[in-house]
């Protein structure tokens, strides 16, 4: 898997939600924005089907 450091800035909103998330998971930010982009591309691919 190759990786792409990337840089976000999240609203105190946003970072509780994640965080939220994550914490249910048990993942790190990391792995749950991965998780969270790659359920997106799914749904989103499913609508251009």
């Amino acid at each position: 898997m190759l990786s792409h450091p990337l840089s976000v800035q999240l609203t105190p909103q946003q970072l509780r939600w994640l965080d939220a998330l994550r914490a249910r998971a048990g993942l790190t930010r990391s792995a749950m924005l991965r998780t969270v982009l790659q359920q997106a591309m799914e749904r989103d691919s499913g609508r251009a089907a």
